[in-house]
């Protein structure tokens, strides 16, 4: 898989999801809480996609990439 960037860390209201090459709808980006429970999916759509996370609780997540 290409290089990619996911920032600010910690984020507040939007995740940024910046890659070295297109991704468009070949990849989805998955948001999992602490327990394992998934949270969002998302298709990425270009180089350069921002996440609304200002609804999610204050906490740890992971992001999980995967091409489709």
């Amino acid at each position: 898989l290409d290089e990619f960037y996911i920032f600010p860390n910690p984020a507040n209201n939007v995740l940024n999801v910046v890659s070295g090459s297109d991704l468009s709808n070949t990849s989805t980006l998955s948001v999992i809480d602490i327990s394992g429970q998934l949270i969002s999916e998302t298709t990425l759509t270009n180089k350069q996609t921002a996440l609304d996370v200002s609804q999610l609780a204050a906490g740890i997540y992971f992001a999980k990439l995967e091409r489709l």
